[in-house]
């Protein structure tokens, strides 16, 4: 086997964790968002990058909420 096959083989058995996963893993549904009027978008942690341009309060709430008023995950931090 090539080296290339080899690395594919590994990397596709591999669990890959991604901050989604982690939350849901450990039970914590809560997520970030910047209460600002042009916001459009939940975040899994505080210090997300996508949160540096709020202007307003950036608030933690429940996923659950974040989806009902319409936000999609960050397109950084998911």
């Amino acid at each position: 086997m090539t080296k290339e096959v080899l690395l594919f083989v590994y990397f596709s058995t591999i669990n890959i964790v991604s901050p989604y996963t982690l939350n849901k893993v450990e039970g914590d549904t809560s997520v970030y968002i910047c209460t600002g009027k042009k916001a459009y978008s939940y975040h899994c942690n505080r210090g997300c990058r996508g949160l540096n341009k709020c202007q307003a309060e950036i608030k933690k709430v429940t996923l659950e909420y974040a989806k009902s008023i319409k936000r999609i995950p960050c397109k950084i931090c998911y």
